[in-house]
C-alpha cells in the first residue's frame, strides 16, 4: 500500500512540479529579456551622455574662442578710437593754424613775432606762405605751441 499512496502523491505532485519548473524557466527568460533591455537602455543613455559631454566641450571651446575674438575686436575698437582722436587732435590743430594764418595779411609786413620767425626759417618773403611752410615742417615751433 505504500507505493500506491507514492505513486498518487506523485501524480498529484509532478504536474505542479512540471508547471514550476516550466513558470520558472519561463521567469528566468522574462528576467533575462529584461536584464538585455536594460543594458541597451543603459547603452543608449551612455552614448547620449558620450554625445552631451562631447557636445558641451565643443560649445565651450566655441565660447572661448568667441572670447578671444571678442577680447581682440575690443582691443581693435580701442585703437581705432585712439587714431580717430589723435587725427581728429591734429585736424583740430590744422583748422587752428589755418585760421590763425587766413587772418594774416599777404605780403612783407606782419608782427614783429612773425618778423623774427621769418628772419630764422627760410623766408619766402611772403607772411602767408611762411606761415604756411612752418605748419607743415616737422617738428617746427607752429606744431609744438599748437
Amino acid at each position: 500500500m505504500i507505493p500506491d499512496a507514492y505513486l498518487k502523491i506523485a501524480k498529484t505532485l509532478v504536474p505542479y512540479l512540471i508547471g514550476a519548473v516550466i513558470a520558472g524557466l519561463l521567469v528566468g527568460w522574462v528576467q533575462q529579456i529584461r536584464v538585455r533591455h536594460a543594458k541597451a537602455d543603459l547603452a543608449t543613455a551612455q552614448a547620449e551622455l558620450k554625445e552631451t559631454k562631447r557636445d558641451l566641450q565643443f560649445c565651450q571651446d566655441a565660447n572661448k574662442a568667441n572670447q578671444a575674438t571678442i577680447t581682440s575686436l575690443t582691443q581693435e575698437v580701442k585703437d581705432a578710437l585712439t587714431g580717430c582722436d589723435s587725427r581728429l587732435a591734429v585736424k583740430d590743430r590744422t583748422l587752428k593754424n589755418l585760421k590763425r594764418i587766413s587772418e594774416l595779411t599777404p605780403g612783407k609786413g606782419g608782427s614783429s613775432e612773425l618778423k623774427l620767425n621769418a628772419a630764422s626759417d627760410s623766408a619766402s618773403g611772403d607772411v602767408i606762405i611762411d606761415e604756411l611752410n612752418r605748419m607743415y615742417t616737422p617738428g617746427s615751433p607752429s606744431d609744438s605751441k599748437n
